[in-house]
């Protein structure tokens, strides 16, 4: 059993819609003011992980121009990345915040930081795929998905547009992260679910409003979250999970159940013929009880179907 509490903790507005007409220095203490205030709704649960959405903490390049927009990245970027660092030692929580950054290079990234308790850089990843409107101001895309180690597991950043592209979800889903921590300004629809049972990882969103920020399962459905009056939701999941299909497995499910008891869960969302074990307890091992009832993990079934298959082995 591997239970986990992440909370996805957005914008209650868009903060670099208020910076406008400010200062360079007004504008960073604007950004940590509205952050110390927000961290107040969820910090306090005793998170394992907490996301910030896209551009958490950047001002407008309309507002204020493209050359002094990369001067404040330049220079306040550092100093941010200090401030959530201090937020995920004030919580003891890991955190993933999703903001502009330059490179070794001198090249301008919109990149997730993933923290550990400690404030400490656990990694980053660089939004592979960018708008036009985001090239045109100088940002340069990443070149593959990132699967990032923390103490709960493994977490794989995605920013915005890289939804839209099965390219990086092909690229990302073999790697099998636990978590995928997606930080955006669009929602991304049904696709979120999609993503999810791909990769077979838990999803969490965080969306600027109006949009909802939703935490899922890796079956893609919502556990947890946002409204209309709170833009922020927390959310138990369990990561120790496997998903079989139900295809010469689902007449055992009796005896797994006799034999473990409430040790073992078998959830099954309905309507795709696959379930998922989950461990509820210490004593459940769920690769003993795969060996044990001679189950083989759903990317396995179709493996093997696909090894049968002629239009599988096209080119």
């Amino acid at each position: 059993m591997r239970m986990v509490r992440v909370a996805s903790l957005s914008f209650t507005h868009r903060a670099s819609k208020t910076v406008d007409g400010h200062s360079d220095e007004e504008m960073y203490r604007h950004f940590i003011d509205y952050w110390d205030a927000r961290f107040e709704t969820v910090g306090h649960e005793q998170c394992d992980l907490i996301v910030l959405p896209e551009n958490c903490a950047s001002p407008p390049k309309r507002g204020i121009g493209v050359e002094r927009w990369r001067s404040w990245v330049e220079q306040y970027g550092p100093k941010l990345r200090d401030y959530f660092a201090g937020k995920a030692r004030q919580f003891n929580t890991n955190l993933v915040h999703a903001n502009h950054a330059i490179d070794d290079q001198g090249q301008m990234r919109n990149r997730s930081h993933v923290l550990n308790r400690d404030g400490s850089l656990a990694g980053t990843y660089d939004k592979c795929f960018i708008t036009h409107t985001e090239a045109e101001d100088g940002i340069v895309a990443g070149e593959h998905s990132e699967v990032i180690s923390i103490d709960i597991g493994t977490v794989a950043p995605l920013i915005c547009f890289d939804l839209n592209f099965f390219e990086l979800l092909e690229d990302l889903a073999p790697k099998r992260p636990d978590i995928i921590a997606f930080s955006s300004a669009y929602h991304g629809g049904h696709v979120q679910e999609h993503w999810a049972y791909q990769t077979k990882a838990a999803f969490i969103g965080c969306i600027a409003p109006p949009n909802k920020s939703q935490i899922r399962n890796s079956f893609g459905k919502v556990v947890a979250s946002s409204v209309n009056y709170r833009h922020e939701c927390v959310a138990d999941i369990n990561l120790d999970v496997r998903q079989i299909h139900i295809d010469h497995n689902g007449t055992k499910f009796d005896e797994m159940r006799r034999t473990y008891g409430s040790g073992l869960e078998i959830y099954d969302p309905g309507e795709i013929g696959v379930v998922e074990l989950r461990s509820r307890s210490d004593q459940v091992d769920l690769d003993e009880v795969l060996a044990r009832f001679d189950l083989d993990p759903v990317e396995e079934y179709f493996r093997q179907v696909r090894a049968r298959t002629p239009l599988a082995q096209q080119d």
